[in-house]
């Protein structure tokens, strides 16, 4: 994946655009059907086939606009028309943990997410800058964590003795389209650093002329208010299950 300067940063019909498209892809669904008014239940092959950094995704739902796509390996397509049958354009919080139980059973261990993508443009970005923040060059962090869950730079804050106390990487996920993950140590929160690295992460993919997403579940709201206080915006609904046999132990 290119990592070089774009000549533009990315606008926000532009980074719309990206987007739809690589949700489109991600979906295994033409880019129209997140215009098409209601529930659309498809199977794709991109349910059984590893996805980024060889995760599998056998269950993906993507709510935009008047749409909800629900894709899904096509093995659970006839017990997974019966839970979203009489869904409209916004498919019920007990189907969609129906659906997840349903791709659990036959997937044990899988990593269930409710939640919503954001994303940024340069048009709205308001970066924060009060926190001095290191950037690591991919491969240029710890190889046992890092490594195994990001192809991108990694943006940290330190403390004086040369700790880390919060980190965003990025996850490479397409062309046009970056992920922002952060994390920051408990002992140092209610500081800003989390804002501080995903502001810094936001601001290297937009110089770039990619899109920065972000992706957060609802049980997590500090997370929505570090997105949204530097300008991210609500593009969909999301829901997924995803396993990896990538250890998921986090740093802290």
């Amino acid at each position: 994946m290119c990592l070089e300067l774009a000549a533009h940063e990315c606008s926000q019909l532009e980074c719309s655009s990206h987007l739809e498209r690589f949700f489109a892809g991600e979906l295994g669904a033409p880019a129209d059907l997140l215009h098409e008014p209601g529930t659309h239940l498809i199977s794709s092959p991109s349910r059984e086939e590893p996805r980024w950094l060889g995760f599998l995704v056998p269950l993906l739902i993507v709510g935009h606009g008047p749409s909800t796509v629900v894709s899904i390996r096509e093995d659970l397509l006839p017990a997974a028309e019966r839970l979203v049958r009489g869904a409209t354009r916004r498919v019920p919080p007990d189907v969609v943990s129906g659906l997840q139980d349903l791709v659990e059973a036959r997937v044990p261990g899988i990593r269930r997410l409710v939640g919503h993508a954001l994303y940024c443009d340069s048009e709205r970005f308001r970066p924060a800058r009060a926190h001095a923040v290191e950037t690591l060059p991919p491969g240029g962090h710890d190889p046992g964590f890092f490594l195994r869950h990001f192809d991108g730079p990694v943006f940290v804050t330190r403390e004086r003795g040369g700790e880390v106390s919060a980190w965003s990487a990025l996850k490479l996920k397409g062309e046009d389209v970056w992920e922002v993950s952060v994390s920051t140590d408990p002992r140092f929160r209610g500081r800003g650093l989390a804002k501080a690295v995903v502001s810094a992460a936001t601001e290297y993919v937009l110089e770039r002329g990619r899109v920065p997403l972000y992706v957060h579940e609802d049980s997590n709201p500090a997370s929505t208010r570090v997105a949204r206080s530097l300008g991210y915006h609500v593009f969909a609904r999301e829901a997924f299950c995803s396993w990896s046999d990538r250890s998921e132990t986090a740093i802290w």
